[in-house]
């Protein structure tokens, strides 16, 4: 049997990350949002690190990003009301 301490403590750490991480690709998202050019230019900048990216790419991401926040956003009561209860 699971040590529930031990247990509960990797399920808040995990949650924080989590919500953290939201809350960081949620500003990324707001950024590309803001600034039209910047999903080429990043999409450079990551060329030049590992493969070969387009706006197209970049975009992409940010419309995954969006529809992730919308599930963590929506319910009644919300989805990460429950994450937060846990934080």
């Amino acid at each position: 049997m699971a040590d529930p301490v031990i247990y509960f403590s990797n399920l808040k750490s995990s949650v924080n990350q989590l919500v953290t991480t939201l809350r960081q690709l949620e500003t990324c998202q707001d950024m590309l949002t803001q600034d039209a050019s910047l999903a080429a230019s990043a999409a450079a900048a990551g060329s030049n690190v590992n493969r070969t990216l387009t706006a197209e790419d970049i975009t992409n991401v940010a419309s995954a990003i969006g529809e992730v926040l919308f599930t963590f956003n929506s319910g009644n009561p919300t989805q990460k009301s429950h994450f937060y209860k846990i934080q």
